[in-house]
């Protein structure tokens, strides 16, 4: 049995204590992944509280997704990875009332990405050239009205280009950001009914993404380093150029 976690001497917000309490257990390695945590007479004793108390954490954990509960066998600690790291920050970023979030996004992508794009040509393998490719054809032959289409083809470019910088971190901080992408089409894009203007914009973004690729597969890192800053700053263009007519 683990060695006892400290007992919880404010009444208000026991649920609250417990949990962060299990959570800097988790955090530490004293409770691993898989493993099963003590039951809940166990958590009432060491805690000293009430057994409402302890579900009520237990609950918050498990919609966490830091532990299972499973009936009739007891809770136990699921393992972390990347998809469980970045759900509290899609989740900030779907719910988030600022205004300013996307062009924060926007402007946070042009301090960073064009590095990620010379390193992805200095780090790029065949079998990453070959999916660019393949979304460059898909972009060229998608409708320049279907938004939704060209957004989730936007998307997964930029996120192969993440992964061919050869750095695991950036693939996993950029997501978030990328999952932002639909919010921004739709912010730019939704009050145009001009058949004209979006073929246009669909020249350009296939333009910049052709670029991109072509210096990323010439390993011209300072190519695609400017290409990219290029393409992000029209993207802030445009979203100015959409809030404020």
């Amino acid at each position: 049995m683990k060695k006892a976690l400290k007992a919880l001497k404010k009444p208000e917000l026991l649920s609250q204590q417990i949990v962060g309490e299990i959570e800097q257990s988790i955090r530490e390695r004293k409770f691993k992944s898989g493993e099963k945590l003590p039951t809940e007479n166990e958590f009432c004793e060491l805690f000293s509280v009430s057994r409402t108390a302890v579900r009520e954490a237990l609950g918050n954990l498990s919609a966490r997704g830091l532990v299972t509960i499973r009936k009739g066998s007891g809770v136990y600690v699921n393992e972390i990875n990347a998809n469980h790291a970045l759900d509290s920050l899609n989740f900030y970023f779907a719910t988030s009332e600022d205004s300013s979030l996307i062009l924060q996004a926007i402007k946070a992508r042009q301090l960073f990405e064009p590095g990620i794009a010379a390193q992805a040509a200095m780090h790029r393998t065949i079998g990453v050239l070959d999916l660019l490719e393949l979304n460059l054809q898909e972009l060229e032959t998608c409708s320049h009205a279907d938004i939704d289409n060209e957004t989730d083809i936007d998307e997964r470019f930029h996120t192969l280009i993440a992964k061919a910088s050869g750095n695991s971190v950036v693939d996993i901080l950029t997501r978030s950001l990328y999952n932002l992408t639909p919010s921004y089409k739709n912010k730019v894009f939704a009050k145009t009914d001009e058949i004209v203007r979006l073929q246009g914009e669909k020249e350009k973004l296939l333009r910049y993404h052709t670029g991109i690729f072509h210096a990323i597969r010439d390993q011209d890192s300072r190519e695609a380093y400017y290409m990219m800053k290029e393409h992000l700053i029209h993207a802030e263009k445009n979203y100015y150029k959409m809030n404020n007519p």
